[in-house]
C-alpha cells in the first residue's frame, strides 16, 4: 500500500472532495447573496472592486437616499426669536408646514427648491452656541424640486429663508444704522445728534427691524462718526447738495 501510495491517493480524494463540496457551498452562498438597499438610493463610493473577496461584515461602499434629503440650518438666539417656535419643536403631522426657501449658485446659475422644517433641536451646540433646525426636501433629484430641474445634490452648501412671525408697528431701518449695544444715531429736527438705545426685533444683514427708538419719519446716520456725541452738529448728504445748489445758481 505504501509503495502504491494508496494513502496520499486517498488524502487527495479527500481534498477533492471537500473541494468539491466548498464549491457547492460557494455557489449556495452566491445564489443567496444579494446586495439591496431599504431605500431608493445612489452609490458616493466604493471600497470593493470586482474579483475581491469579501466576508460578512465588509464595508462595501457608501451610498445615499435620494427619497429626500434634510438640511442642517444653525440658528441664533436672535433668528429662533423670530421664528416664533420654541426649541424641540417638531413639525409632527401638522397640516400647515413651515416652508423653507433653499437656494444655490450651482453652475453659474441661482437655483431654488422648495421645502419645510422638520424640526428643531433641544440642546444647543456647546461650541458655537447655536440652536440648529433641520430642514427637508422630498424627491432632491426629481424634476419637481428645483424651478429648474436642477437636482439639490448631496453636500451643497444653500441659503435658507424662512418666513418668521408676524411684526406689527415696527421701524424698518437699513442695517448700518444700527450700532452695538442696539444703538442708532438720529438725526432730530434742527440737524444735531440724538443717540438712542433701540429695541431690536430682527437684523438679517440688509434691514433691521425696531418696536422702540424711532419714529416714522426720522432720519438715522448710516454712515461713519467719529466721536459722535449727543448734540453734535450733523451736516447731512441733502444739506450738502443744496449748499452746493445754491452755490452753483449764485455762480
Amino acid at each position: 500500500a505504501l509503495s502504491l501510495k494508496k494513502p496520499q491517493i486517498a488524502e487527495a480524494r479527500a481534498r477533492k472532495e471537500a473541494a468539491i463540496a466548498g464549491v457547492e457551498l460557494a455557489r449556495l452562498d452566491l445564489a443567496r447573496t444579494k446586495i439591496t438597499l431599504p431605500f431608493s438610493g445612489r452609490v458616493a463610493a466604493t471600497s470593493v472592486h470586482i474579483g475581491e473577496y469579501v466576508t460578512v461584515g465588509s464595508q462595501l461602499g457608501q451610498v445615499f437616499s435620494i427619497d429626500r434629503v434634510q438640511v442642517r440650518l444653525p440658528l441664533t438666539n436672535q433668528q429662533l426669536a423670530s421664528l416664533g417656535l420654541p426649541i424641540g419643536f417638531t413639525a409632527g403631522s401638522q397640516q400647515n408646514p413651515v416652508a423653507i426657501d433653499f437656494s444655490a449658485n450651482v453652475a453659474g446659475q441661482v437655483q431654488a427648491w422648495t421645502g419645510y422644517l422638520l424640526g428643531i433641536d433641544a440642546a444647543i451646540d456647546p461650541e458655537t452656541r447655536l440652536i440648529y433646525a433641520t430642514g427637508e426636501v422630498e424627491d432632491p433629484y426629481g424634476t419637481g424640486a428645483s424651478s429648474n430641474a436642477m437636482p439639490l445634490a448631496v453636500g451643497l452648501f444653500v441659503d435658507a429663508k424662512i418666513a418668521g412671525k408676524a411684526v406689527t408697528n415696527a421701524i424698518r431701518i437699513p442695517s448700518e444704522g444700527l450700532r452695538p449695544g442696539n444703538q442708532v444715531y438720529v438725526v432730530d429736527a434742527y440737524g444735531r445728534l440724538d443717540v438712542r438705545t433701540a429695541e431690536l426685533i430682527h437684523d438679517d444683514g440688509t434691514h433691521a427691524l425696531l418696536s422702540s427708538g424711532m419714529r416714522s419719519g426720522e432720519r438715522v446716520v448710516v454712515s461713519a462718526l467719529r466721536n459722535p456725541i449727543s448734540g453734535m452738529q450733523l451736516a447731512t448728504i441733502d444739506d450738502i447738495d443744496d449748499r452746493r445748489a445754491i452755490a452753483t445758481r449764485g455762480n
